[in-house]
């Protein structure tokens, strides 16, 4: 079975501004998180998975980078370094350490997995501490961009599928897709085939892993300096509820394929789409 998703990390050098466009979009968005490794957090919970918008908080916390070692603070401080955008993309998992042995073996990256916590609170006002596994992935020729499974210790849908959070103005359900520019797709189709346990298909010119409905899909960009993320895509309910919000918000957007698209230039350096849900 292919991997299901997680969540995606979107790295801003502002996290209020982003909250703020954030919510002029149609998002709610939870409050600040600080994790123990140099970086705050907001989230956006959606049904299959949440949106992670990621700054840095403290560049004295952040561990350094070391051979056998991923660092997550590390990751995020270069990567803004070079602006902001989606920098990671994150997979549901059950056990951190065998996907770390996992990916070793199959060369997407030697790294140990890596344990964290922090406190949280539930919907019903209990503090928790949330404990996290991740394991890393990296494509050497995507140098901008990681992968991770991450094990929830704490049940999930305790911790993220919260009512209140999962209710958004502009009708949001479910990420859907994460598209990737690269110059040439088929150079990458063995790791993304072995990182996402499915097999490529080809599709208007591009490729794509995953079942539909929770895909990632590599797209041509010829003469692309740097291989980065495209956009994410959402599903809502009523393509109409987003254009009334995004022009209420006075946010630019444009309609292409029977979709609603905010640049990057108006989302922290990555497009969101917009599409209808079947029916919608």
């Amino acid at each position: 079975m292919a991997r299901q998703f997680d969540h995606l990390v979107h790295c801003v050098h502002d996290l209020d501004a982003a909250h703020q466009r954030f919510r002029s979009l149609g998002f709610t968005v939870r409050p600040p998180a600080v994790l123990p490794f140099g970086v705050r957090n907001r989230v956006v919970l959606l049904e299959n998975a949440f949106i992670e918008l990621l700054t840095i908080d403290d560049p004295g916390a952040i561990p350094p980078a070391m051979s056998g070692n991923f660092s997550f603070g590390a990751h995020t401080q270069a990567f803004l370094a070079a602006g902001e955008g989606l920098s990671m993309l994150a997979f549901r998992g059950t056990d951190a350490p065998a996907d770390a042995r996992t990916f070793g073996k199959q060369g997407l990256g030697s790294y140990a997995s890596f344990d964290f916590s922090r406190d949280a609170v539930l919907a019903d006002g209990r503090k928790v501490c949330a404990a996290f596994s991740l394991a890393f992935a990296i494509d050497q020729a995507l140098p901008r961009l990681a992968f991770f499974t991450c094990h929830h210790h704490l049940p999930r849908r305790e911790l993220f599928l919260q009512p209140d959070y999962l209710r958004h103005a502009n009708g949001a359900k479910r990420i859907v897709e994460v598209i990737l520019s690269v110059s040439d797709p088929a150079a990458h189709q063995d790791f993304f085939e072995r990182l996402t346990e499915s097999e490529a298909s080809a599709e208007s010119g591009g490729l794509c892993f995953g079942p539909s409905g929770e895909r990632i899909v590599l797209v041509r960009h010829d003469g692309l300096a740097q291989p980065r993320a495209a956009a994410y895509r959402l599903e809502v309910a009523d393509l109409g509820v987003v254009e009334r919000q995004l022009s209420d918000s006075e946010v630019p957007y444009r309609r292409a394929d029977s979709c609603i698209v905010v640049a990057p230039a108006d989302a922290f350096g990555v497009a969101i789409e917009f599409t209808a849900s079947a029916g919608g």
